[in-house]
């Protein structure tokens, strides 16, 4: 102004609001996959609160392994449970900038949520995942084998010997 004339003047207010970059709760069965906050390079958004359900076919166990991760330290946060949803026992709570260790799950399923608070944001984080095969070990080996009576009728009775005979 130009102190000559004047008024009541004018009042602003502005709310800003980040993207989110990912919602709700996302079912993975792929083989294999990557999950992230979704933000591509940008930080995540503020307010996040997204799931990510990980089901193995039977036999299997699921690994996720972090490749990235950057969040606001001890407000936001990535948890992995050992199940199919957040009853199951926790795995690790993950928030900071330390790349977690790998982790599996006991079974085949996975359940991994990410949450944000109203505030600070960072880079974000970024996992890939492989749904293994159950570790089985091939064991082959000959055992003798009686059937009697031999041939039977209407009942027969197998027996197996398991000493392994050198």
């Amino acid at each position: 102004s130009d102190a000559s004339v004047n008024f009541a003047g004018w009042e602003g207010y502005f709310v800003t609001q980040t993207a989110s970059y990912c919602q709700g709760n996302t079912v993975l069965t792929t083989q294999s996959g990557t999950i992230t906050d979704g933000s591509a390079g940008n930080d995540y958004g503020n307010g996040a609160e997204c799931s990510w359900s990980l089901q193995a076919s039977a036999n299997n166990y699921v690994q996720l392994t972090f490749t990235e991760f950057e969040t606001e330290a001890n407000f936001d946060f990535v948890i992995v449970y050992d199940g199919a949803d957040d009853t199951a026992p926790v795995v690790g709570s993950y928030s900071g900038t330390s790349l977690p260790n790998q982790v599996s799950s006991s079974a085949s399923d996975m359940f991994i949520v990410f949450v944000s608070d109203e505030s600070i944001v960072e880079g974000g984080f970024t996992a890939s995942y492989q749904m293994e095969l159950v570790n089985t070990t091939e064991l082959i080996e000959q055992y003798d084998l009686s059937i009697f009576p031999n041939p039977f009728t209407n009942q027969l009775a197998v027996e197996f010997d398991l000493e392994t005979s050198e």
